[in-house]
């Protein structure tokens, strides 16, 4: 610029340019003298600040190459570091998936809890459906390790519910919640059918078992089957007995119609004996027949107790009970009456034995303690085998009517259950006691005899008529006629029944007809009293002949 300037001015300007050069370097001169009088210390500081950078461009020049040094481990940690964020970076992302999830997962982990909340109150159709949802999320999540917990936990949890349905049928659980329970089973597949029929069967065995066993400690019955206190042993069985009849009847047919609703027959019927013991004519539902776990039969429970009951008035309520009970459950299958009836024939065979033995005995006593003049001589007449009272001779003789005494209480209590089944034998066992007695009766004066005098003799021969004629002939008619109407017993006595055809002689000699009524010959009397000496049904008085009421059919010559 200064040289352009230079060659555009004109020469007188040229001319003066060195004056004005030096006049304007004067003037700078002074006013850089003055700026640096005045601005002295700004010099100075200038300067110590020039000197101050030389020397930290020294230092900066060594810690340049000091950094330049350290730029790869630097590159290094930054690539670290980038690695590292990618992760986070992972992981938050991840985070913020499960927060942006945050209740369905709770509701997923509340899972197990909230089944088990279920069992626990008794849900048991919203745990089968809460147990089928979560089997179903493994097959939607198969690679979700915390599903796969939570299936787990729910299974643990079935098992808990599985053992609560199970003794939810050892309970007084009623035909409706049977079905309920036994379809829940079934929903969870833990037994096939057969085995589920048989859960059902023991569990409700263990139900019934438990109430038979708390009518025994009511009562103070022992394991062994007698009653704790020996004095009241027969009233404890009986009472026992019919508790029990009256316990088994009930929950044994509820059990048989529960099993006989639930389970339908899609496998065939066996037929066999039920714990209850059908009789054999009688099917059992299918499976009832093959259950292993069974109550003691009313069988086996009548052949335990019966030997301590002593009273046939008692065997036969036993026995209206136990025939209404196979009644009832006949309606269902299973009728057992054919099954017990021996028992009850063995108990009032039992029952009529020791009663004739006991008095069996105690006239062979009376003979072993006395001799024949003991025995008073007759101060009546024979008086008539087919009146309904004993003889009248047999005041004079006490033995004697304390033995027809034994005979005729023991009938009496065979009238109450006259079986036919025990006829026989004990027709046996009352022929061998009247033998008995009759050899005992012998003995009196088998060894004394020729010692005699006529007068003892005579009252001998009394004592020994009165026992053929009048003893031995009544207990027989009493037996075939008043027990048994007809069924004789002479066979058994042996000589062609000399007790019931000298009965019937005498009845003869007294001018009458041995009749007996047509309809109780046909045993078509709808009225018929096989009692001696009874009133017969309706209040007509039974005759002690034939053993039938006076007002339905022909009279007898006895009536």
């Amino acid at each position: 610029e200064y040289l352009a300037h230079i060659l555009s001015s004109p020469l007188d300007s040229v001319r003066r340019e060195p004056d004005l050069l030096t006049a304007e370097h004067t003037r700078l001169s002074r006013q850089l003298s003055s700026v640096a009088f005045s601005e002295y210390k700004t010099f100075l500081a200038a300067h110590a600040s020039c000197k101050d950078i030389r020397s930290n461009l020294s230092a900066l020049s060594g810690d340049v190459s000091a950094l330049s040094s350290s730029f790869p481990a630097l590159q290094a940690s930054l690539s670290a570091l980038a690695e590292s964020a990618q992760g986070l970076s992972s992981d938050r992302d991840t985070l913020l998936r499960v927060l942006s999830q945050h209740e369905q997962l709770i509701d997923v982990l509340d899972i197990p809890q909230l089944f088990d909340t279920f069992i626990r109150g008794g849900y048991y159709e919203e745990a089968m459906d809460l147990q089928i949802h979560v089997q179903r999320l493994p097959l939607r999540y198969p690679n979700m390790p915390i599903i796969a917990r939570v299936a787990q936990e729910v299974d643990a949890s079935a098992g808990l519910m599985l053992t609560q349905l199970i003794h939810l049928l050892r309970g007084n659980i009623k035909l409706p919640l049977c079905i309920r329970v036994i379809g829940y089973l079934r929903r969870m597949g833990a037994f096939p059918e057969p085995e589920l029929r048989l859960v059902f069967l023991q569990q409700r065995d263990v139900f019934l078992s438990k109430r038979l066993d708390a009518v025994a400690e009511s009562l103070a019955i022992t394991p062994g089957g007698s009653a704790a206190g020996t004095p009241s042993s027969s009233m404890m069985s009986v009472e026992y007995l019919k508790k029990y009849i009256e316990v088994s009847r009930e929950h044994f047919f509820d059990i048989v119609t529960q099993y006989k609703a639930i389970f339908s027959d899609s496998q065939p019927r066996h037929h066999g004996h039920h714990a209850a013991g059908p009789s054999s004519t009688s099917a059992t539902p299918g499976g009832l027949a093959g259950h292993p776990a069974r109550p003691a039969s009313p069988q086996q429970t009548h052949a335990r107790m019966h030997p301590t009951i002593d009273d046939v008035a008692a065997v036969n309520s036993i026995l209206t009970q136990t025939m209404y009970y196979g009644m009832s459950l006949g309606r269902v299958g299973i009728d057992f009456r054919q099954a017990v009836a021996g028992v009850f024939e063995r108990a009032v065979e039992r029952i009529v034995k020791t009663h004739m033995a006991q008095g069996i005995d105690a006239y062979v006593a009376w003979a072993t303690r006395n001799s024949s003049g003991n025995a008073h001589p007759a101060t009546g007449s024979g008086g008539s085998l087919a009146t309904k009272q004993p003889p009248m001779a047999l005041m004079s003789y006490p033995p004697l009517g304390m033995l027809l005494n034994a005979f005729l209480a023991s009938l009496n209590q065979l009238r109450l259950l006259p079986c036919l089944a025990v006829q026989a034998p004990l027709a046996e066992f009352m022929a061998s006691s009247l033998r008995l007695a009759a050899s005992t009766t012998a003995d009196l004066a088998r060894h004394e005899w020729p010692a005699w005098s006529d007068g003892h003799r005579t009252e001998y021969e009394d004592f020994c008529r009165v026992f053929c004629d009048v003893v031995v002939p009544f207990v027989v008619h009493a037996f075939e006629e008043g027990v048994y109407g007809g069924l004789g017993l002479d066979a058994h006595l042996g000589g062609g029944g000399g007790g019931g055809r000298a009965q019937r002689d005498g009845a003869r000699r007294r001018g009458g007809r041995v009749g007996r009524c047509s309809k109780r010959a046909s045993r078509g009397c709808p009225r018929r009293v096989r009692a001696v000496g009874r009133v017969g049904v309706g209040g007509a008085s039974a005759c002690g002949r034939c053993g039938c009421c006076c007002k339905c059919c022909e009279r007898c010559s006895s009536c």
